[in-house]
């Protein structure tokens, strides 16, 4: 619809929009995993055109990285050269188009085309090493490394073994865990390295791209750029919990509908209890469970008809900015054996109703959407996000709430992420300030050219989808996903997307794309961009 574009800061750029639409239910999580030790800081980077040593050395606790470019999560090539100040600020002047690697305009979509001839960031790997402790008050648990995403694919090592390769830790988008115990040093030196490769700018690999919203960096942002963390557990440990709500017409009762994973990668079976509060309420639920040696991801299920009190009387709605108050509650799931608690996990969620339909047809024979949140119509006004050309922005918690600040002041209550997916900070922000985001793939490079992707892009697009649906199902600020942006995806990738957005529990509308037209899948859409 419109195309008005302004800049507030490196970090955010506003593309408004409005749909012929009026919202709709969620919940809310934060980062859910209890951090054992934060991989955030102290990263060294070093390209592989100047380090010729192996992985499994460069992985040896005490390894000497002298010369190595120390960085923070981004650590992204350009993001430590900035941070070491070896390049002048991409985000003053025309500094960006100075910056070696840099053979592209801002006319240029980069993720479209070949790395630049010489650039120093590509196609050649760099080497990203964190080295840190695990205390010893961990002694006898399950240790796991997290990744909240890498770009673009990576060989990892920890303590001199490698744990995976780079077909198998591979997209952007998708999120990574790996039990460590056999090689975590307890009490000691330990050591993680990556030898990740950016995405190439072919047609097959699904990564960040900016189309024109801005200039892409000459890295194009290859490296750790989502947090990093270590884990402990029991020998079961406690995942992707979820909260879903059904609240009833006349909004005066809600039934919860609890889950949780639970994986046993010992060799014995483990019987314990899985447990749960949540308030406000102080509501409890318990059962027993007992887990084979091996079980992975084994979902377990509370239902409000075989647990009654999780049935609310009353209960505290959520709702969109100016239109009511940001209720959350707290859920805290557990496994314990005994008096020994094995995991636990805590989020917030939101307890809202939400309902979607399309209006009768207009003088030109189109129907558009209507959306309510809480048996209330409403005018969605939004904008685009996008990161800062190096990412770092996203790490600023302050300025973050400064530009959800900025977009309520200027009346609009959508964040649109075309491609541009977030993390828990943001969704937790996005929550209390009532802020409705409204996520998806982006337009205009490989993840509209299904026709060109190779078995892997099918695998990445599917383990991508997995994980933002994961991401975001318990936030209520999330209500819409679009399966793509500009174009109809082909029947089949589309089913393969809602049959994981129902495997998910997707609690809210998926709708084909942003431009008005009619899926064989999910129907017709009744918006456009």
């Amino acid at each position: 619809m419109s195309s008005v574009r302004l800049r507030f800061s490196p970090a955010l750029q506003f593309f408004f929009f409005s749909l012929f639409a009026v919202v709709l239910p969620a919940e809310g999580q934060g980062k859910l995993e209890r951090v054992a030790v934060n991989l955030h800081n102290n990263w060294y980077v070093q390209s592989s055109a100047t380090v010729t040593d192996t992985g499994a050395t460069i992985s040896t606790p005490g390894y000497a990285h002298s010369g190595w470019l120390q960085t923070n999560i981004p650590a992204t090539p350009l993001g430590a050269e900035f941070d070491n100040h070896l390049v002048p600020s991409p985000y003053l002047n025309e500094n960006a188009a100075q910056i070696s690697g840099t053979c592209y305009d801002v006319t240029t979509n980069y993720a479209n085309v070949a790395w630049c001839a010489g650039s120093p960031y590509g196609p050649a790997p760099w080497w990203f090493l964190n080295q840190f402790t695990i205390p010893s008050t961990l002694a006898g648990q399950r240790i796991y490394i997290h990744f909240d995403g890498i770009n673009y694919r990576a060989n990892l090592w920890v303590n001199g073994t490698q744990i995976a390769s780079n077909t198998q830790m591979v997209g952007t988008y998708a999120r990574y865990e790996y039990d460590i115990t056999s090689v975590a040093v307890v009490g000691g030196n330990n050591a993680v390295a990556l030898q990740i490769t950016g995405p190439n700018g072919g047609n097959q690999e699904l990564a960040i791209t900016y189309v024109d919203w801005q200039l892409m960096a000459p890295d194009r942002n290859e490296g750790v750029w989502r947090d990093a963390w270590i884990t402990s557990s029991g020998a079961v440990n406690v995942r992707d919990p979820q909260v879903q709500t059904s609240v009833s017409s006349n909004l005066s009762s809600a039934a919860l509908t609890v889950t949780a994973e639970l994986s046993n990668p010992t060799s014995a079976s483990v019987s314990g209890t899985l447990s749960g509060t949540i308030t406000p309420g102080n509501i409890t639920f318990s059962q027993a469970v007992t887990l084979p040696a091996g079980a992975s991801h084994q979902l377990f299920t509370f239902t409000p008809a075989a647990y009654p009190q999780l049935n609310l009387s009353n209960p505290l709605l959520w709702w969109p900015a100016k239109l009511g108050p940001q209720n959350l509650y707290q859920a805290t799931v557990q496994f314990s054996v005994g008096a020994t608690v094995s995991d636990t996990q805590s989020f917030n969620f939101g307890v809202r109703k939400l309902d979607t339909g399309l209006n009768p047809a207009d003088p030109s024979g189109n129907q558009w959407r209507w959306f309510k949140i809480n048996n209330q119509p409403f005018v969605i006004k939004g904008a685009g996000w996008a990161y800062d050309m190096l990412l770092k922005y996203d790490f600023d918690t302050t300025q973050l709430q400064e530009q959800l600040q900025y977009a309520l002041d200027m009346g609009l209550n959508t964040m649109r992420f075309e491609g541009k997916m977030e993390d828990q900070t943001f969704y937790d922000l996005a929550d209390q300030d009532g802020i409705l985001i409204m996520a998806g793939w982006c337009c205009c490079t490989s993840w509209e050219q299904w026709k060109n992707w190779s078995t892997e892009s099918q695998t990445v697009a599917n383990s991508s989808l997995d994980t933002q649906m994961r991401e975001l199902r318990n936030h209520p600020s999330a209500f819409l996903w679009l399966n793509s942006s500009d174009l109809q995806p082909p029947s089949a990738n589309e089913q393969q997307e809602v049959n994981i957005e129902r495997a998910d529990n997707w609690p809210n509308v998926v709708l084909n794309m942003a431009n008005y037209g009619t899926s064989t899948v999910t129907g017709l859409n009744g918006i456009r961009e």
